[in-house]
């Protein structure tokens, strides 16, 4: 049978960066949410102690449950919505909301196939709810995220989210609102100075430290988002034809002035990854092959949160990443290393 091709292949997507306050205040919320994690962030878990130490009541209260309920997303999700930079523009987008609105809105993005479910969903229809729990079973958070905005009354979400933002940009980033700025702003103009001299694939790739991303035939657009409290991570997320990577400041912009003798934190994070005898081994197996949790756990005869722990370390180290149901060595490990650490050392190779 002969066949005559008459659809088009994009070749690639459309790239924007864009950062502004409100999407480091949800990032900060999603990070003190997350105590598992608090080990392997540049801000480590003292930090996030003394953050939480300082807070209010009202706060406290509000961010036990934001961890209960995973309702950073639901911020972030929303802050995308509204196109909002600040907390008082943002603050008007979701009272101006009816409740079933704001509820959908809030809605993390499932597919397109899904999104005649959500409406449905909010106004209590079971069967609309059992196929979008249906969809995200065995993700991490969507089935919790998914039941609670099925069942949440509107107005107390509201209220919540309102609260949440409005607590965590007076006590915890109106101190250093300014330099918080300033970073995301020298990020944001070196990015784009690059993405004038890179397509947009080789762009991204260098944007996540090597990990880059292939077009998908539903997604036209990538958003770069800068964040710094979650360094070293990047936290991937989706919208309507659009991919979403929240990926961490870099170093030469968290100061105007460089500091020569303070080693990038992904080096120090690269070497304390592989000096450890249990994640070596990880490595030697994973350099064989791709391998599931279950598999690892059973080879090096270990719990599943031990070896989940090590996995975390080298994924924040970017020497493994995850690939479907189980793990992988990064494209490009090993491999810049010993160039960065020269680098730093002011040697010439």
């Amino acid at each position: 049978m002969k066949i005559m091709d008459t659809t088009f292949a994009r070749s690639t997507y459309e790239v924007t960066v864009a950062g502004s306050i409100l999407y480091e205040a949800a990032m900060g919320i999603a990070a003190i949410t997350y105590p598992e994690i608090h080990h392997s962030l540049e801000r480590d878990r003292p930090h996030w102690d003394k953050v939480q130490a300082g807070l209010s009541e009202d706060l406290k209260k509000e961010l036990d449950y934001a961890r209960k309920h995973n309702t950073w997303k639901v911020l972030l999700d929303l802050i995308d919505e509204s196109g909002c930079s600040e907390k008082e523009d943002f603050q008007a987008y979701v009272r101006s909301l009816e409740v079933d609105e704001l509820k959908e809105r809030a809605f993390p993005y499932l597919g397109a196939s899904l999104e005649m479910k959500v409406g449905p969903a909010v106004r209590g229809d079971r069967d609309a709810v059992q196929d979008l729990l249906n969809a995200v079973e065995g993700h991490l958070f969507f089935p919790g995220l998914v039941k609670f905005l099925s069942e949440v009354d509107g107005e107390m979400l509201r209220e919540h989210v309102m609260k949440l933002v409005d607590r965590w940009c007076e006590e915890v980033m109106a101190k250093d609102r300014q330099a918080i700025i300033e970073i995301i702003m020298r990020d944001m103009d070196s990015k784009r100075a690059m993405l004038e001299k890179l397509d947009p694939e080789a762009f991204v790739s260098w944007v996540l430290g090597g990990e880059g991303y292939r077009p998908e035939p539903a997604v036209t657009k990538v958003l770069l988002v800068p964040q710094i409290s979650y360094r070293p991570w990047v936290i991937q997320a989706e919208r309507p034809d659009t991919k979403v990577f929240f990926y961490p400041v870099a170093d030469e912009s968290l100061s105007e002035t460089e500091d020569v003798y303070k080693p990038p934190f992904l080096l120090v994070q690269k070497y304390k990854a592989l000096g450890d005898e249990t994640r070596l081994r990880m490595v030697k197996l994973l350099s064989e092959q791709n391998r599931t949790l279950k598999e690892l756990t059973e080879i090096l005869g270990m719990g599943k949160t031990t070896v989940h722990h090590h996995l975390r370390l080298l994924r924040s180290a970017k020497i493994v990443r995850a690939e479907g149901k189980g793990f992988t060595l990064s494209s490009d490990f090993p491999g810049t290393e010993s160039s960065e650490l020269d680098i730093y050392l002011g040697r010439e190779r």
